[in-house]
Formats: structure tokens, C-alpha cells, sequence
């Protein structure tokens, strides 16, 4: 996370202590936080393209949807966000993923 990022956040299926922890690394480093509290890929896909993301950080469960997603992909005007899952990712979801030109990785 590097100033001038936009880390978009959805709370679902989170654990606290990882929410917390990057609010503040981002708040630290320059960096937007934005909160997606409404469930499905749908809010999640819309404050991707909103707020340019460039930065996603969700739970296993939520990228599941979000790569099966039957919407159209966001559209950032920059570069395609890198999506940060709080557990293991599936491969077949990270395969999906890349459909969209979306980076997959884990936090560790």
C-alpha cells in the first residue's frame, strides 16, 4: 500500500483485526480506505469502478462471487486492481480472475 492507492475494503467475512490493521497501513502511507458494507459482488464491482481501486481486499467467499460475477467488470480509468484475499484462494477463482485482468494474491 503506497500513497496515491485507493484500497477498497469490503467488511464481509473480514476479521477485524485485518480490517483494522488496514485501515491504518493505509491511512500511514497516504492511501484511500474505502468501506463496502453492502453484501454481493454487485456493491463491491461499483466501488471498484467508483473510486478507481486500485486495491481490493476481500474474504475467500466474496472473491468467489465477485470472479463469477455475471455483471460487467468494473472499468478503472488506470490500471487494473490487484485483489488481496484475507485466507487461501481457490485456483479455479483465481483463474476466473484473471478474465478480468485482476491480480490475485494473499495477505499474509
Amino acid at each position: 500500500i503506497e500513497r496515491g492507492d485507493v484500497l477498497v475494503g469490503v467488511s464481509i467475512g473480514c476479521p477485524p483485526a485485518t480490517w483494522a490493521g488496514l485501515i491504518d497501513v493505509a491511512l500511514l502511507r497516504g492511501a484511500t480506505f474505502v468501506a463496502v458494507t453492502r453484501p454481493g459482488p454487485a456493491a463491491l464491482l461499483r466501488a471498484i469502478e467508483t473510486y478507481d481501486a486500485t486495491l481490493v481486499v476481500v474474504a475467500p467467499l466474496t472473491l468467489r462471487a465477485l470472479a463469477h460475477e455475471e455483471a460487467a467488470p468494473p472499468r478503472p480509468r488506470g490500471r487494473s486492481p490487484r485483489l488481496l484475499v484475507a485466507g487461501p484462494a481457490p485456483e479455479e477463482v483465481v483463474r476466473a480472475c484473471r478474465r478480468h485482468d485482476w491480480t490475485v494474491d494473499t495477505l499474509a
